[in-house]
């Protein structure tokens, strides 16, 4: 059987069931893609190279975990304004899962978050003047950069290079 779809190719479907009426199989084989689809997205994303037990449980919960996982990151991407790739989505929110950064508002414009991040670190940090004495000469070491400025600054980068705004 031969399905026409307006927009794409043709599809041809080979089946030895002949019991089903043509819309019967479309349809099957409509919803076996999106299963497929779906599994492909949590192979790539999710890898689930091994398993944190043994028990049928623990694999269980670890598969549910996933599923869950995968559900709430698709939410998240479709309420991102600009276009973004499922598996971006996922690499920035592992990057970015223990910064108190608007997410969704760093997806829309990565530049601006990270100018407002920088000014309000900057307003929180003090400068420290941290002196000591070596062979007879005093050194100072000014610290202004907060400690989570420290740390954030590296990671932003490479988030900037990624999202393609650097």
């Amino acid at each position: 059987m031969e399905i026409f779809y307006e927009t794409k190719k043709p599809v041809v479907l080979l089946t030895n069931n002949f019991e089903f009426t043509f819309e019967d199989i479309s349809e099957i084989y409509r919803l076996r893609w999106a299963i497929e689809s779906l599994y492909k997205q949590l192979k790539q994303n999710f890898p689930l190279h091994f398993f944190y037990g043994d028990s049928v449980n623990a694999i269980q919960i670890q598969t549910w975990v996933v599923l869950i996982a995968n559900l709430l990151i698709t939410v998240l991407s479709r309420s991102i304004k600009r276009h973004c790739a499922f598996s971006q989505v996922v690499t920035m929110v592992r990057l970015m899962l223990m910064y108190y950064v608007d997410f969704i508002a760093f997806m829309e414009n990565p530049e601006k978050t990270w100018n407002d991040f920088l000014a309000k670190e900057m307003a929180k940090s003090t400068t420290r003047t941290k002196s000591f004495r070596l062979r007879g000469l005093t050194f100072e070491k000014n610290k202004t950069r907060s400690p989570i400025l420290r740390g954030f600054e590296e990671d932003f980068y490479a988030l900037l290079c990624f999202t393609g705004q650097q």
